[in-house]
This record gives C-alpha cells, structure tokens and sequence, in this order.
C-alpha cells in the first residue's frame, strides 16, 4: 500500500500524470468545452469587478483638487481630542465594574432582606 502511495506522489510530483491527463483532455471536445467555459466565467467575473471598481470609482470620486488650507486654531483640535479620550476611559470604566460585578462569587455579594 505504502509503494503504490509513494508510486503515484512521485508521478504527481515530477507532474508527468498531470501533463498526460492535460494531453488527453485537451484531445476531448467534451474537456475542451468545460476548460472554455471555466476560463470564460474568470474573464467575466473579473470583468463584473473591474467594472464594478470603474463604476464606484465615477460615482464616488470627483475631481481633486489642492485648495488652500483653512487655518486651524488650537482649540479646534484639542477639544474634540480631550471629549474623545474622556469618552474612551467612561467607557472603559464602565466595563470594568460590569466585569468585577459579573465575576463576583455569589458569596461575597452582601446579604440584602
């Protein structure tokens, strides 16, 4: 069992049972159709996606070009930047008490009547 194993890696290999298997496909009208059809799906489906690339790419872009930069003062970015770092650590806070409380042993929770 193991040499016929060894036997038919060593054929795929050195690709010689491929190649003879691709010669009398090849010589097979019914293979030759299925390979012209298979090679004819992957053209279109890459045509559906360069189309769909060309389509999204009209829609959505425009025309770019450099304007002048507005002149921003330091408030306009510090402010947004504190609201969100502020924003990250509640939330973060919030979780670590949901977390502590879900991991509590039902032992250690006080006694409530």
């Amino acid at each position: 069992m193991r040499e016929v194993a060894a036997r038919t890696t060593f054929r795929a290999r050195n690709g010689v049972s491929r190649l003879t298997r691709l010669r009398e496909r090849l010589c097979d009208a019914e293979w030759r159709r299925y390979g012209y059809l298979l090679i004819a799906g992957k053209l279109v489906g890459l045509a559906l996606v360069l189309g769909a690339i060309v389509f999204v790419s009209s829609v959505v872009g425009g025309d770019v070009r450099a304007d002048e930069a507005p002149v921003l003062k330091g408030n306009d970015i510090v402010n947004p930047i504190n609201t969100m770092w502020t924003l990250v650590a509640a939330f973060l806070v919030f979780g670590m008490q949901a977390a502590s409380r879900c991991s509590r042993p039902v032992s250690a929770a006080p006694a409530r009547l």
